[in-house]
């Protein structure tokens, strides 16, 4: 541990230049899963019981491998710049209205264009494993 603190490694250099810390070690191997929405917005209510079944069926072990980042729009201003400091290495995280679904891989977000029921987004949850 104290070789890390005084000695860093050059991924870590890099880390803290990007970003002004070293990212949770964990953070880079877990799938981040990302759904922006309004608590206003017709399609985010809809989405909102299905979104909610999906988690719920996760097992465990799915549940230990990813992070959720659920951001409502009143919380935009606050979250948004925390997510992309944190898992896009300070890149923003650009979305198109709501709700909006992604993925953060390797510091890029992928927007989800599937199904929106809970056993297609279920599926795709996984298939980020």
């Amino acid at each position: 541990m104290w070789n890390n603190i005084f000695s860093p490694s050059s991924e870590q250099v890099e880390q803290i230049q990007e970003t002004g810390h070293v990212a949770p070690p964990d953070s880079n191997k877990k799938a981040v899963v990302v759904l922006i929405h309004a608590n206003w917005c017709g399609h985010c209510k809809r989405l909102e019981p299905e979104w909610k079944s999906m988690k719920d069926a996760l097992d465990n072990n799915v549940k230990q491998n990813i992070i959720f980042e659920e951001i409502e729009s009143a919380e935009l201003d606050a979250k948004l710049p925390m997510v992309s400091k944190t898992y896009m290495h300070g890149k923003p995280l650009e979305y198109r209205g709501f709700p909006t679904i992604g993925s953060i891989r390797n510091g890029k977000f992928e927007m989800y264009g599937g199904g929106r029921t809970a056993p297609e987004l279920f599926e795709w949850v996984r298939s980020l494993l």
